[in-house]
């Protein structure tokens, strides 16, 4: 849970019980306050008239329990001021107080830094929504499963490779990570994606028999993982670069790998 989702749990429960008691305990809330320490939203509710109409909730009619929301980094403030800082029978020294005071500065940082990320995250994903774009970003995680998606040559390959085996889809793109493709991709020398879609235009046919020499086996009714052809795309890099035997390269291979021979010339 990312502290900004605090307030949206908050509404959440406003919209299914009755508040009765609203404690806010986060600093950062109050104008007054600059310094750092506990973190967290307490509440006292009960349930409302719509869920006490239930008869399995009628019996809780008077019954007052307490949520607190907070992070886990919160969380874990709390049960370091209270594992610290409430076993000694004497005061906490003034340098150990400001060294936890430093340590909870550090933790709300943190809380708010996790946001910016998913937020930026958030930002570039949808930069990239369009085949254009995509091409034009660096080779990574998300912009290859938009590059799926989006590009009209994997489209066609997915096609293609479905009729010729009589074979229905089923993505599966855990294999992406898995496999470490896009790592395999970079050390090939391919960062951007409009370097891995030519590559994919030039070397069409060639994939295509690739997915030939290892789909032709398969019994009627399998499913194709479409993420696949990534897969065969970095092995088909690899016989270009004169590697033999890639199959040594990568250990964690499903299939055996055809030779350059067999990519070249297809098998019918």
């Amino acid at each position: 849970m990312f502290e900004s989702d605090i307030d949206v749990i908050y509404k959440l429960i406003k919209q299914n019980f009755d508040i009765v008691e609203y404690n806010d305990k986060r600093k950062k809330n109050y104008d007054d306050r600059i310094d750092f320490g506990y973190n967290s939203l307490h509440l006292l509710v009960k349930y409302n008239e719509a869920r006490l109409n239930m008869i399995e909730y009628s019996d809780y009619r008077h019954i007052v329990f307490e949520i607190q929301i907070r992070t886990i980094l919160q969380h874990s403030w709390a049960e370091v001021e209270h594992g610290l800082g409430y076993k000694s029978q004497y005061e906490i020294p003034k340098d150990i107080r400001r060294r936890l005071t430093r340590l909870s500065a550090t933790l709300e940082i943190l809380d708010e830094e996790f946001v910016n990320i998913r937020d930026d995250i958030e930002e570039y994903n949808r930069g990239i929504d369009h085949i254009e774009k995509v091409l034009k970003t660096d080779l990574n995680y998300n912009s290859l499963m938009t590059y799926y998606h989006d590009s009209p040559i994997m489209s066609e390959l997915t096609q293609i490779i479905c009729e010729q085996f009589n074979i229905s889809v089923k993505e599966e793109p855990y294999i992406i990570s898995e496999l470490r493709v896009v790592k395999r991709f970079h050390n090939l020398g391919y960062m951007y994606v409009h370097e891995l879609d030519e590559f994919i235009i030039e070397n069409r046919d060639n994939i295509v028999n690739f997915a030939q020499s290892k789909l032709r086996f398969l019994e009627k009714n399998k499913y194709f993982n479409p993420y696949d052809i990534f897969v065969w795309v970095s092995l088909i890099m690899l016989l270009n670069q004169g590697v033999d035997d890639p199959e040594n390269i990568i250990s964690n291979e499903m299939f055996s790998i055809p030779s350059k021979n067999e990519v070249d010339k297809g098998i019918n």
